[in-house]
């Protein structure tokens, strides 16, 4: 099972000179809101996918490690969905972009 982890205890980007800040995370988000990226979405049986990219602006406030985000982490990242979507996965080439699913109605799939 992946770990989960808080946006609030990532830590900075290795490119980075000085560790940010929630002030310099709020200005930036105000900044660069307008630039996250939402997919159309996808299907398969049981689930329905999106993927969203964040600007990479906003990288460095994003884990380092393969760690998947809790409801409350990538809404104060700035992400604005609908209830029910899981960050199950980021892709890994791209790490400011973040894979999202949900079961299908009258699927029965328990999130995990």
């Amino acid at each position: 099972s992946k770990a989960t982890v808080s946006v609030l205890n990532c830590q900075p980007a290795a490119d980075t000179h000085t560790p940010p800040t929630m002030s310099s995370f709020q200005q930036a988000l105000n900044t660069y809101r307008d630039r996250f990226r939402y997919s159309d979405r996808y299907q398969d049986d049981q689930y329905e996918y999106r993927h969203v990219t964040v600007p990479k602006e906003l990288k460095k406030w994003l884990p380092q490690a393969d760690v998947l985000l809790q409801e409350a982490d990538w809404r104060a990242l700035g992400i604005q969905q609908s209830l029910g979507w899981v960050h199950y996965m980021t892709h890994r080439p791209e790490r400011h972009v973040l894979c999202f699913k949900r079961p299908l109605p009258n699927k029965g799939v328990k999130h995990p």
